[in-house]
């Protein structure tokens, strides 16, 4: 496979998994009257500057939106030694999404 392959592939799969993760947050967070848990483990980035906003706001949509492509690149810049940088820095974010995240956003 060419680079420009391996780049439009690793942008299709960011687009696809964060597509996949979007509707499962938001389905679980039942608009407003469900649970926050997986948009928090899933978007740890938006939901921890929520202590910020404290509210999930246009721009914090966007950075949840383009998160999981910005992955991809990531992950195709990193290439395959050190691709595995991409998901331990997003478990390492993990805790900020639960710890910072508005208190609105805790049952």
């Amino acid at each position: 496979m060419t680079r420009a392959g391996a780049l439009v592939l690793c942008l299709l799969a960011g687009t696809a998994v964060g597509a996949a993760a979007t509707f499962f947050a938001v389905v679980l967070a039942g608009g407003g009257h469900g649970t926050y848990y997986a948009a928090k483990a899933l978007f740890p980035y938006s939901m921890g500057l929520t202590a910020f906003t404290t509210s999930i706001t246009p721009p914090l949509i966007v950075l949840g939106l383009i998160q999981f492509p910005v992955y991809g690149l990531a992950v195709w810049l990193l290439g395959k030694e050190r691709w595995w940088i991409v998901p331990v820095t997003h478990l390492a974010a993990i805790p900020m999404g639960f710890v910072l995240a508005s208190p609105s956003f805790t049952p």
